[in-house]
């Protein structure tokens, strides 16, 4: 008599790395409003005045060309964005220290707010990349013949200082050689801040050639590469269901949700049974990788016997 008699072989096999799902996410949309003053006078805070004349300290206009003579001509119809002649830029006059009296006396606007936005909605320890342009505008030549001793006795190119939330955040920032765009840029961890309070400051308290233009204001949630790895237990007998997923993953905020097929959930999920599954993991900031992970199973074994 011949019998067939089942037998199940039972192994635990873990495998490290079989699957690794990359995805490369761009900057995340601008989150500052008419950062390059395409819109006007609008969007931001000043300490400085744009009603008062161009021509006095601590003023400030926006436009494609400057109506103050002691900019330079040749340099004021030339904004960051286009450089064609028709986009606009933010010039400021920066402010000096007291000089005594008249138009002249800026006393407690030097070191003052030039441009000041909020910006929230945002993500909890996330980076964000801030960047910002700024030239020289300053007519030295002009300055010289109407100047000749330099009121207040100081002089200088205009000196950059950021703040994020009220501290500063990169290096100062010197403003030198006439038509040249200087580019700052600084990435910055929100920790646990939604909102952002960005700061312009001019810490330069001098009175001639400390003139500037300001364009292309821009902060926006870095590129990031967003990486994960799949560790796989296989399930130790045939037709068990006993098999576990565990995923790494790397980039991004560290604030990850996981969307499974087969009715699976989380990083690392347990008592699964043989298949494939694949997975999506998305940031906080909305970056997605997907993936797929195989569990495998032994195979059972048919012994036949025969009796006599």
């Amino acid at each position: 008599m011949k019998r067939t008699i089942l037998v199940l072989f039972c192994l635990a096999i873990t495998l490290m790395g079989v699957n690794k799902a990359v995805a490369q996410c761009p900057q995340g949309s601008e989150l500052i409003t008419n950062g390059n003053f395409e819109s006007g006078n609008t969007g931001f805070t000043s300490d400085y005045s744009s009603t008062n004349s161009i021509y006095d300290p601590k003023a400030y206009e926006v436009s494609h060309t400057s109506s103050h003579v002691g900019f330079l001509p040749e340099l004021t119809n030339t904004d960051h964005t286009y450089s064609d002649g028709h986009g606009q830029l933010m010039f400021v006059n920066g402010a000096a220290n007291d000089c005594g009296s008249g138009s002249l006396s800026d006393a407690g606007y030097a070191r003052r707010r030039v441009w000041e936005q909020t910006v929230t909605g945002l993500t909890a320890n996330t980076n964000y990349d801030l960047s910002a342009w700024f030239k020289d505008v300053s007519n030295s030549i002009l300055a010289n013949i109407f100047y000749p001793n330099t009121p207040c006795g100081a002089s200088g190119w205009a000196l950059i200082n950021i703040y994020i939330n009220g501290t500063q955040v990169g290096s100062t920032l010197t403003v030198s050689g006439y038509d040249t765009w200087h580019q700052f840029t600084y990435t910055w961890n929100s920790g646990s801040n939604t909102s952002a309070t960005i700061t312009i400051k001019d810490a330069n308290p001098a009175f001639l050639w400390n003139d500037f233009g300001i364009d292309d204001i821009s902060f926006k949630s870095s590129a990031i590469t967003l990486t994960t790895s799949t560790a796989v237990t296989n399930v130790s007998c045939y037709g068990e269901a006993n098999g576990s997923i565990t995923l790494t993953t790397t980039g991004g905020n560290g604030s990850y949700t996981y969307g499974w097929s087969g009715g699976l959930s989380g990083s690392a999920p347990t008592g699964v049974a043989a298949g494939t599954y694949t997975y999506t993991v998305t940031t906080g900031s909305g970056c997605t990788a997907t993936g797929s992970a195989t569990i495998s199973q032994p195979d059972a074994i048919s012994v036949a016997v025969t009796s006599h």
